[in-house]
């Protein structure tokens, strides 16, 4: 299990569009198990600041779920360009955040769900989950059958309008807590296996 991060900060006039491939710079890995990706935005008001993550992008492959800012809102959408679910940025600071989707590409019948969250920019605090982006229908299904198990992703896909930007972008596989069946299994094996030892 790998992730990647880096700066990936598009910026200026114009609406600019950006599709690159793993290479020695910037790549990714995934498993098809949870995973987390984020990103700060600059939140330009009524500019698009989204990334997505896809495969094969150069040759006709599959672009994934989409989530950023769209216009002012916060943003998901569902792969090869599917369902879009917005939900108002009724944050009046003018700040930067930090967006984080969750992931979990198996839930849903194998068509993902997505999470979205945020925290201010540069703080280490705690994330505030979006509500009415929470487990969201990433329609994996909608992606070519071969491209639907995020290990066989290898592009990224930012976008960002005029004066928007896109930065400290993350991409990291996300290891599950033990459930506390797991842990009260292993406490009782250590016990049994302690018993036995002191007979």
């Amino acid at each position: 299990m790998s992730g990647a991060s880096g700066n990936v900060i598009y910026a200026g006039p114009g609406d600019k569009q950006l599709r690159r491939k793993n290479d020695a710079g910037f790549s990714y890995t995934l498993q098809n198990a949870p995973f987390e990706v984020s990103t700060v935005v600059r939140r330009n008001t009524g500019v698009n600041e989204y990334m997505a993550l896809g495969a094969d992008l150069d040759s006709g492959g599959s672009l994934g779920f989409m989530f950023g800012m769209s216009s002012g809102d916060f943003y998901v959408r569902g792969a090869s360009a599917g369902t879009a679910v917005r939900v108002a940025d009724n944050i009046t600071d003018s700040v930067g955040l930090e967006l984080r989707l969750a992931v979990d590409p198996q839930a849903n019948s194998g068509k993902g769900i997505g999470s979205l969250s945020f925290r201010v920019a540069g703080t280490t605090g705690a994330y505030t989950e979006v509500a009415g982006l929470q487990s969201v229908d990433l329609q994996l299904d909608r992606m070519a059958e071969s491209y639907r198990d995020p290990s066989t992703w290898n592009f990224l896909y930012v976008r960002a309008g005029s004066g928007g930007g896109l930065d400290d972008l993350t991409i990291r596989q996300t290891v599950p807590e033990p459930s506390s069946s797991a842990i009260l299994g292993l406490g009782c094996g250590m016990l049994i296996f302690s018993r036995r030892r002191t007979r």
